[in-house]
Order: structure tokens, then C-alpha cells, then sequence
């Protein structure tokens, strides 16, 4: 059973391609997209000089200092922040009961 959010979701992945816990990230994202294709999911890869720029964006967009890679967000019809790779899996556990993506904790 999942949340009535879940139909309505599209979650944003960015970090750099040689972070493992970006690479986790977007591994979870992409699991969860294909279990529950309602679910958009956007992953964005990029160098690690351009991730810190992007993150300087981010922290002023969302209000927050957010220091690590990944940087997920919801980009659905109210943009949210929601952390990094920890805390996204948290909401992926919440919100999407059925789905815990342990196999990706080893990307």
C-alpha cells in the first residue's frame, strides 16, 4: 500500500559521479521508480566542481546548508528538500512502505 503523495512524486538525485552514496542514491531512486512507476525520478550527474556550485544554488533555493553529495530533492508541485542519501531512504521507508532498497547500500 503506498501513500497517496507517491502517485504525485518526482524526486531529484544530483551528485557527483565518483561519490558512492551518490551513486546509492540514484541506485534507491531508480529501484523505486521501477517498482512504483508513478514515481518520476530525475538523476543528475555531474563533476564534483560543478556539484559544488549547483549545492551554493540549492542551500539558497530551499533555505538550508546542505554540505554533502547526494543532494536529493521533491520536485513535484511544491519543491522540498529532503537531505541527502540517509534521509532519503528514511522517506522511501515512509512513504513508500514496501520498498527498502537494501541492496543499494553497497553500490
Amino acid at each position: 500500500m503506498t501513500d497517496s503523495n507517491s502517485s504525485e512524486a518526482c524526486y531529484v538525485v544530483e551528485g557527483f559521479e565518483g561519490c558512492s552514496w551518490f551513486r546509492r542514491a540514484a541506485c534507491a531512486a531508480l529501484e523505486l521508480q521501477k517498482q512504483q512507476p508513478s514515481v518520476k525520478v530525475v538523476i543528475r550527474s555531474m563533476s564534483k566542481p560543478s556539484f559544488v556550485e549547483s549545492l551554493k544554488a540549492r542551500n539558497a533555493e530551499f533555505s538550508t546548508i546542505h554540505n554533502s553529495c547526494p543532494l536529493v530533492y521533491e520536485a513535484s508541485s511544491d519543491r522540498a528538500y529532503i537531505g541527502g542519501f540517509d534521509r532519503f531512504v528514511h522517506l522511501i521507508e515512509k512513504r513508500h512502505a514496501h520498498m527498502t532498497p537494501y541492496f543499494c547500500f553497497q553500490a
